[in-house]
């Protein structure tokens, strides 16, 4: 008996915000031995309630024109 024969596909359809994509991926991987796949696309944009989410900024701001400028120009000079 070759293992082909115990294998099967499933595919299952929801919705699923985007903050629990990565820890569906890590969960996926560890219940299928490594053989999961997942895809996801955009479903539409929803309201926000309650207080809005922030994010801490990575790298430099852009809207602090000096700040950014020094930082473009060490870039482009290799400093």
């Amino acid at each position: 008996m070759s293992t082909d024969e115990h294998r099967f596909t499933a595919v299952i359809a929801g919705r699923v915000p985007p903050r629990r994509l990565d820890p569906l991926r890590a969960a996926l991987h560890g219940l299928t031995r490594g053989e999961g796949a997942l895809r996801s696309e955009p479903d539409g944009d929803e309201p926000v309630h309650g207080v809005p989410p922030e994010r801490t900024r990575i790298g430099e701001n852009p809207l602090d024109r000096e700040q950014y400028l020094r930082r473009i120009a060490r870039t482009v000079n290799g400093v």
